[in-house]
């Protein structure tokens, strides 16, 4: 017997403002934003088992044994202050056109009082010998701060009882990202195509590990993972259909953590997928 009563509110309020100012062959982006938020988690949940031994019975025949049992009442307020800048500059030469995107992102959240900033950058190319043709490299360094339910751990106390914590000292997940992209444009059957190809590859500390249960998403509530994951995804787009695209892709992707504490060494994440094809099609 499984019994939930949950009950989780969140508000969040959001406020941002951003910018852009162009001159020539220069484009300046910027932006700020802030972001409250209140959260109340009231869980109320337990599991009896009662055959092939699970609950046992006890000498206190008033007292039910449950196999598990989880409880909490969490309170929580944060706000979070972000602001970006990137700056695109493009220019065209006889050997083609080029455009290069830098950008710098920060983000402080007085929960666990923790600013980062991420730069990344791009380069794009599309060669004069063959318009038809394009190519881009990307790359940076990435933050990912946890919303509420990636910093929410459990403990269990003395009586087997559960009970959700919050972890005052999670940090911001960190990634470095590197992606190598190429575009080719033609005609078929009358109709234009594009045909994508990128490869990446991210390396990642300070993850948070999570099981998946189902359609239920449980986090460790801690930063004691690290992860490492490539791949390569291919897609052609068409019109089919003037006006409307559609598309196939082929991805492949092998994504790995390595748990802190655990012997299994390097293991498949649960967001792995190997193999995927799919399709879009509109007529």
């Amino acid at each position: 017997v499984l019994m939930l009563c949950n009950q989780l509110n969140m508000t969040v309020l959001n406020v941002a403002y951003s910018g852009e100012w162009s001159h020539n062959i220069n484009t300046l982006q910027w932006g700020v934003s802030a972001q409250h938020e209140r959260i109340n988690d009231r869980i109320s949940e337990w599991e009896w088992r009662d055959s092939v031994g699970y609950s046992l019975p006890t000498r206190n025949s008033d007292v039910l044994e449950l196999y598990y049992n989880m409880h909490s009442d969490i309170r929580m307020q944060s706000t979070r202050l972000q602001a970006y800048i990137q700056d695109n500059i493009h220019w065209r030469t006889s050997a083609g056109m080029f455009s290069i995107t830098g950008g710098l992102r920060a983000h402080y959240w007085d929960y666990n009082n923790e600013f980062v900033a991420s730069p990344r950058a791009s380069f794009t190319y599309l060669p004069g010998w063959k318009r038809n043709f394009g190519f881009r490299l990307a790359g940076g360094l990435y933050y990912q701060m946890p919303f509420y339910k990636e910093l929410r751990d459990t403990a269990t106390n003395a009586d087997g009882v559960t009970y959700a914590t919050l972890n005052p000292n999670i940090r911001a997940q960190r990634t470095w990202h590197v992606v190598l992209g190429a575009d080719y444009y033609f005609r078929l059957f009358g109709r234009p195509f594009k045909l994508t190809a990128e490869a990446y590859y991210k390396r990642g500390d300070r993850m948070i590990s999570y099981t998946v249960d189902n359609v239920r998403i449980r986090y460790s509530g801690r930063n004691d993972s690290r992860v490492r994951t490539a791949g390569l995804d291919l897609k052609l787009y068409g019109e089919l259909v003037p006006g409307a695209d559609s598309w196939i892709s082929l991805s492949l992707m092998q994504s790995q953590e390595l748990i802190d504490g655990s012997n299994r060494g390097w293991i498949s994440r649960p967001n792995e997928q190997r193999y995927c094809v799919s399709m879009f099609f509109q007529d």
